[in-house]
């Protein structure tokens, strides 16, 4: 029985120490558990901390780069803020420019419109007086008789009438003045000089002078004197001796009959056709064209026939041919005048060939 007993004993001792071993493997178990645990909880602390990190890093960067992208707008908008400020002094400069070209152009306005001023005034007072004028036309329509030296006399009056009226109106433009003129019977004056008196008495100061009223004048004012009649004395002095007259002589009736065109349809005959006919000036005026005489009496001539002929038929057919020619000749011309009227008058009478 003791011996059972001991044994029993020793039996639930032994028990007893597999349990405790059994429960420190459990304990163990529980501690390598835990420390498992702990350390996946370990690793996972770890990567939160480095994603963190890297996310803290990232963040980093994109302020940096945030940073660089408003330092880079910064400069951006300063460079154009310097060159808002440039544009806008640039401006201001160029204002303060026009403004100054403005002020000076005002200036030189006013300047001129002094001048003009102060040269109108000065017309004014050179200008041939009312008496002046009337007296010239009195002087031009005496008729050249009586004794040499009375004719003489008379000749050096006139004369002197005509160099006065040269120096009045020679390339210069006075409407108003040339309308005096007419208004005082000078232009009947000359007609009678031209019409009446013996070529060899008429002298370049005469029809100067007439060339002179008319030169630079409008076309109102032209239109003025051919309604005093000139042609007949005109063509009268197409026959003078002294080439310069002639020259001054077929100027003026080119004047006038360009004025006729400029003032009449073109579907029309010429307005002075029949003043011309009337005293044979288109055969006279060809007759000096044929006389292959200066180029500048040529051409005028050769376009006062063009002109006439723009709707008539022409029956001269050798006048014709030779005008055509000729005007064709002038459409390069160097005197634009001269080539514009070419033109004109090429087309017109292209329909008459």
């Amino acid at each position: 029985i003791k011996k059972t007993r001991v044994a029993e004993e020793q039996s639930r001792l032994l028990e007893q120490q597999k349990n405790e071993a059994i429960e420190k493997t459990r304990v163990a178990e529980e501690q390598s558990r835990l420390l498992e645990q702990q350390k996946n909880e370990a690793i996972k602390k770890t990567r939160v901390t480095e994603e963190q990190s890297r996310l803290l890093e990232q963040q980093k960067n994109e302020a940096i780069k945030k940073t660089r992208v408003t330092e880079e707008q910064s400069r951006l908008l300063e460079q154009q803020k310097n060159e808002a400020i440039e544009k806008t002094r640039v401006a201001e400069e160029q204002s303060r420019l026009l403004e100054q070209q403005k002020n000076e152009a005002i200036e030189k306005t006013q300047f001129a419109e002094n001048r003009v001023l102060q040269l109108q005034l000065l017309n004014n007072e050179l200008q041939l007086p009312c008496s002046v004028l009337q007296q010239i036309a009195e002087d031009l329509k005496k008729p050249l008789e009586g004794t040499d030296d009375e004719k003489k006399e008379l000749i050096e009056i006139q004369d002197n009438d005509c160099k006065l009226i040269s120096r009045t109106f020679n390339e210069k433009k006075d409407d108003i003045g040339r309308t005096r003129v007419i208004q005082s019977g000078v232009i009947e004056g000359f007609n009678n000089v031209f019409e009446n008196y013996e070529l060899h008495s008429i002298t370049q100061a005469y029809s100067l002078a007439f060339v002179n009223i008319i030169n630079n004048s409008t076309d109102e004012v032209i239109l003025l004197i051919y309604n005093k009649k000139p042609y007949p004395g005109l063509i009268h002095l197409l026959e003078h001796t002294n080439n310069d007259i002639v020259n001054d002589s077929i100027s003026s009736i080119f004047l006038i009959l360009q004025t006729g065109i400029s003032t009449s349809s073109e579907s029309d005959p010429h307005p002075h056709y029949e003043s011309l006919q009337q005293c044979d000036g288109i055969k006279k005026i060809f007759a000096l064209f044929q006389k292959n005489g200066s180029k500048f009496s040529r051409d005028r001539s050769a376009l006062c026939i063009g002109f006439l002929l723009r709707t008539h038929r022409c029956n001269n057919i050798v006048m014709l041919k030779e005008i055509y020619s000729h005007i064709k000749s002038l459409l390069n011309d160097d005197n634009a005048q001269i080539k514009e009227n070419a033109n004109y008058t090429f087309i017109s009478l292209s329909q008459n060939i």
